[in-house]
């Protein structure tokens, strides 16, 4: 009987491509690599807010104090940062902890908010579901410790799925790009390549001169040039593979100029750890890998002792470099010459080590020698160095290593069983036919697509694709008229729970006409006259304007059309916090503002920066402060001085 084969075709389609990329599994080390990073950058933008918490949150800061305190909250903040997400204890717990948080704190805060705090809430959304405890965390050292026992050492799943790495990286950076270049397509300062140029050259935006930059016309324009197409391409471009290292080079490259040159360290410190993400994974291996040549120290310990057991087991957690060696008493002590001279029942009664050099240690000593060889616990071998504490510690270890137990072996108690350890994460039927696996793939394939269709519902209302609509006709349809609803009602919630919003950065309109800067000055009892840490004398941002600060005051209290209002009841709230920061007694205390008028480019200039910076100030009034009551005095047509 004849028989035909039918080869099977390569499935092919974006959920085929979604399926691989979620059955494919990868190292985890860079997810946890990530989840450290951007922890600790989200701690720093917490810590920003509450050593700038009398400013937001109070009505005049250290005067009239906020109905509640918002001290307690922040710290548990940070410390949910530090101990559970940072370190990896209890992560998930710690992941629900933080979007909370994430939701009180920048959904209901527009005076502390940026282009930055939607990341911070769509990344805080996607620790949720990202399995970010499985490498370099303590949850994963409280699973070794559960399941290993003396004859066995239990390593649990150290890879996660491919599209853990894609997902933020989409969310956090693809939505954001490409939202921001649906703006600027329609922006003549991009277009003619001048958007780099001109963002760098206005005093208010940049904390370094970069005029050596500045002055190179044709760079500045391949800059802006590159600034687009990069962020227009970055979201087709990712997919492929070969793209990769080179969209994370430019990526960190123009992120770091950031850094540098503006004052949103934490802006480029954030994206940049979302660029971890794009390292491929084979070099975190080689980054972590064992070190090469003999151990610094061999450990000797009393394999039949279970304390014994799980100490070798924390002290290989963190030893990433294996900078140490292991060995039981039982069976690899009688190799080692240095330890020919002790008897075993010495050897079994305290742990023992033997450094490159032969050198033998004992106790705390060995400890504080394993400790000296793993860089994560170098801080506790010179601690236990400190007289007092190293004798703290010697009595203590005597302690434990008097009464701790044992489970010699016998003819009773020497047989073995393989002991139970924790299913895989995604075991199991759900139903007759509905594995585990697949409801939890459908899952992730419909939040990613949610994501996706609210990106696309905000990026709506773009200009560019405003332009398109009115263009084509779709805008006067009662479809277009439909989705022009459909995208306004969206935006509100997309921000405050997904992180997902608009991103006009750095446009035309945001700078035309803005051609005042404002700073105010005390002066002291000595009196010399010092400008306040708001505006420096050159005009560029002072210490305290960076980040969401920096915004409040540079387009929220001066902007390009001043009001005098507004601009005196920011001035009250900034002298009020200056004050009480520095228990400056503000009682008949004087501060003079000051503007300087600078010019507005129309096209590329050499030096157009520095002469901004060389601009004078002018007088525009004073504010005082008695009995704690504040007034001021500024002319009436400041915004035309």
């Amino acid at each position: 009987m004849a028989t035909t084969q039918t080869l099977r075709q390569p499935e092919t389609g974006l959920y085929h491509t979604f399926r691989r990329l979620y059955d494919k599994p990868v190292d985890g080390t860079g997810l946890a690599v990530f989840r450290i990073v951007f922890s600790l950058v989200m701690m720093a933008e917490i810590g920003h807010l509450f050593y700038f918490r009398h400013l937001v949150f109070d009505p005049v800061p250290f005067i009239t104090l906020a109905p509640l305190s918002f001290t307690t909250p922040l710290v548990l903040w940070l410390a949910t940062l530090l101990l559970l997400l940072v370190l990896g204890w209890h992560t998930r717990a710690a992941a629900v902890v933080n979007y909370g948080f994430a939701l009180v704190f920048f959904a209901s805060l527009p005076s502390f908010s940026y282009m930055m705090t939607p990341v911070y809430t769509g990344m805080s959304l996607l620790f949720l579901f990202l399995p970010i405890g499985r490498r370099l965390s303590l949850d994963r050292l409280q699973l070794k410790l559960r399941y290993s026992t003396p004859q066995f050492r239990y390593q649990p799943p150290g890879s996660v799925s491919q599209l853990a790495y894609f997902v933020p990286v989409v969310v956090g950076i693809s939505f954001v790009y490409l939202d921001s270049t649906l703006y600027k397509l329609t922006s003549p300062m991009w277009l003619t390549g001048l958007g780099m140029w001109h963002t760098l050259s206005l005093p208010y935006e940049v904390q370094l001169n970069g005029s050596f930059l500045l002055n190179q016309e044709v760079l500045v324009k391949f800059l802006g040039y590159l600034t687009l197409a990069f962020e227009f391409l970055f979201l087709f471009l990712l997919p492929f593979r070969r793209y990769r290292v080179g969209l994370l080079v430019v990526g960190v490259g123009l992120h770091l100029g950031i850094l540098v040159l503006f004052t949103l360290p934490l802006f480029a410190l954030g994206f940049g750890s979302i660029y971890l993400l794009m390292v491929p994974a084979g070099w975190w291996r080689r980054l972590l890998a064992p070190r090469a040549g003999p151990p610094a120290l061999t450990f000797y310990y009393d394999a039949e002792c279970p304390l014994c057991a799980r100490t070798r087991v924390v002290l290989e957690h963190f030893d990433v470099r294996r900078a140490i060696r292991f060995g039981s008493v039982q069976l690899a002590a009688g190799q080692e010459p240095a330890l020919q001279s002790i008897a075993q029942q010495a050897l079994l009664a305290d742990v023992h080590s033997v450094d490159a050099r032969g050198r033998v240690f004992q106790g705390v000593d060995t400890y504080i020698r394993v400790f000296q060889a793993i860089a994560w616990l170098r801080p506790l071998s010179w601690l236990l160095r400190v007289p007092g504490i190293y004798h703290l510690a010697r009595a203590a270890y005597g302690f434990v290593a008097r009464n701790r137990s044992t489970n010699r072996c016998s003819a009773d108690t020497c047989g073995y069983s393989v002991p139970a350890v924790p299913p895989a994460d995604e075991s199991g039927w759900l139903l007759h036919g509905v594995s585990w696996r697949e409801v939890k793939r459908a899952g992730a394939a419909c939040g990613i697509a949610g994501l996706l269709l609210l990106q696309a519902a905000v990026s709506y209302n773009t200009p560019l694709l405003q332009l398109l609509r009115r263009k084509s006709g779709l805008e006067s349809t009662w479809l277009g008229r439909a989705a022009t609803r459909a995208s306004s009602a969206v935006a509100g919630p997309a921000i405050t729970f997904f992180g997902i919003t608009n991103h006009p950065i750095a446009l035309d309109e945001h700078f035309a006409g803005y051609t005042r800067l404002v700073a105010v000055t005390y002066t002291g009892p000595d009196g010399v006259e010092q400008f306040l840490p708001i505006t420096r004398p050159s005009g560029q941002p002072g210490a305290y304007l960076y980040g969401a600060v920096w915004l409040r005051w540079t387009y929220g209290l001066v902007s390009k059309q001043i009001e005098p209002q507004r601009l005196a009841e920011g001035i009250r709230s900034f002298t009020a916090f200056w004050a009480g920061k520095h228990h400056v007694d503000l009682q008949h205390c004087r501060f003079q503002v000051k503007v300087k008028k600078i010019a507005e480019p129309h096209g590329w200039e050499p030096n157009f920066l520095n002469r901004q910076l060389a601009a004078g100030w002018q007088p525009a009034g004073d504010v005082t402060w008695t009995n704690q009551q504040f007034e001021a005095h500024l002319v009436p047509n400041i915004s035309s001085l």
